[in-house]
């Protein structure tokens, strides 16, 4: 595997995310892990620094439904997505914040979970209208 560290002269934002392979996704794991390991460790005692790390963290995995809720938004269509699968991934994250409330955990990790039970419910309202009216889905672009 040939791995060829990130050049910032050669950065696009609009390809971020799209990895030419598996390699790149990879190395860039890798190479995030390790630069906020790094920060980490030497900022250890810097409580600020701690609570924005463990902050950015709980909501980033609060904000994984909102790419697929503007997905949907802009396609008008929820075409592949079950349900089920919704309900259940709504469930779970109800199931969790509701913990987090109970055990009276720190408002970052109750607030987060209620920004991704509203995500999921979006979602979910999105399966259920665009299955009722599927004539508002735009056809897919070629």
């Amino acid at each position: 595997m040939d791995f060829c560290f990130l050049s910032l002269t050669d950065f696009e934002l609009q390809y971020f995310w799209r990895w030419t392979d598996f390699g790149s996704y990879i190395e860039f794991l890798l190479l995030f892990s390790l630069l906020v390991g790094f920060i980490t460790y030497i900022c250890i005692d810097i409580k600020i620094v701690i609570e924005f790390i463990g902050f950015s963290a709980v909501f980033a995995e609060a904000m994984l439904g909102a790419p697929q809720f503007h997905r949907n938004w802009e396609k008008k269509s929820t075409i592949g997505m079950s349900i089920k699968m919704v309900s259940m991934w709504t469930c779970g994250d109800v199931f969790k914040t509701v913990y987090f409330i109970l055990r009276e955990a720190p408002p970052q990790f109750w607030i987060c979970g209620l920004i991704q039970v509203s995500i999921d419910i979006g979602i979910l309202f999105q399966v259920w209208y665009y299955r009722h009216y599927p004539q508002l889905a735009k056809p897919a672009v070629q």
